[in-house]
């Protein structure tokens, strides 16, 4: 399958691309499709990523997974595909049953049991640290055929870019939305689907503050520069006001009162960069 490159851009609106539908390979022995293809609505990946003048662009790395779970509910039972970089397709030694309808996750996820639970619902999470190459998605249902399976994956959250100048370093970055109307910024939550598409996200054991994904450790500190460099963070979508920015665990105020509405699969960049002295 030709591959087909996307970016997830600021303050514009997702863009869905269609991808031609090669015909799937299917068991000799069973009734059952082990090839299927995804894009991903807004860019072309997650796992590798790089930041670009209209936001984050991301491909495909060989050997990626994903999770596909029958769209039935209280059936909990997952089967792995992984990416073939040599095909441009995801691959199981597994399978779906030709007929059947499924959805697929990529990213940090809830335990499987968590899984359609009454309903038909993906369980995801996410974390206080969580890496940009590692952000929870969803698809919509689709049907597995031996015509070619194709579906597209969905963001569940958003992205705030930050960009910062000044001297010293920058090793955690907190976003802390505390005082907030809607404090809730990450944590367990999940996905429901609407005439088989994508539909409301549920928020459940949530938390407030969240760490940024890539300064966590003093490992790979962030040295600033006059030159703004950004720090993405992601987040679920909401409204949050009052927002304070720590560095250091906290213990230092970078900025205060700011405010920025949160849409999965969008890159909200802050106008100014916040200068640390």
């Amino acid at each position: 399958m030709k591959k087909i490159m996307f970016c997830m851009v600021a303050a514009l609106a997702w863009v869905v691309t269609a991808c031609s539908e090669d015909e799937a390979v299917i068991s000799n022995n069973e009734n059952l499709i082990k090839e299927i293809s995804l894009s991903i609505e807004g860019s072309n990946s997650r796992m590798a990523y790089e930041a670009t003048a209209e936001g984050l662009k991301f491909t495909w790395v060989d050997g990626e997974p994903v999770y596909v779970f029958p769209a039935e509910a209280d059936n909990h039972t997952e089967v792995l595909f992984t990416y073939d970089s040599s095909t441009g397709k995801f691959i199981s030694g597994k399978g779906l049953e030709v007929g059947k309808k499924y959805y697929a996750v990529r990213g940090s996820s809830q335990t499987g049991d968590k899984y359609n639970v009454g309903g038909v619902s993906a369980a995801l999470t996410l974390s206080g640290v969580e890496s940009l190459t590692n952000l929870p998605m969803v698809s919509d249902i689709f049907t597995a055929t031996a015509d070619g399976t194709f579906s597209t994956l969905h963001h569940t959250c958003g992205v705030v870019e930050i960009p910062f100048t000044g001297t010293g370093t920058l090793s955690e970055v907190m976003f802390n939305a505390y005082n907030s109307t809607e404090p809730y910024v990450r944590g367990n939550f999940t996905v429901s689907f609407t005439d088989d598409k994508v539909g409301t996200i549920t928020k459940g054991n949530m938390n407030n503050y969240k760490y940024i994904t890539e300064y966590t450790t003093n490992y790979t500190p962030l040295t600033l520069t006059s030159t703004p460099q950004s720090l993405f963070i992601p987040l679920l979508p909401g409204t949050y006001n009052n927002v304070i920015i720590y560095n250091n665990d906290g213990d230092v105020t970078l900025a205060k009162n700011l405010s920025v509405t949160v849409e999965r699969g969008k890159v909200h960049k802050k106008s100014t960069a916040i200068n640390v002295e």
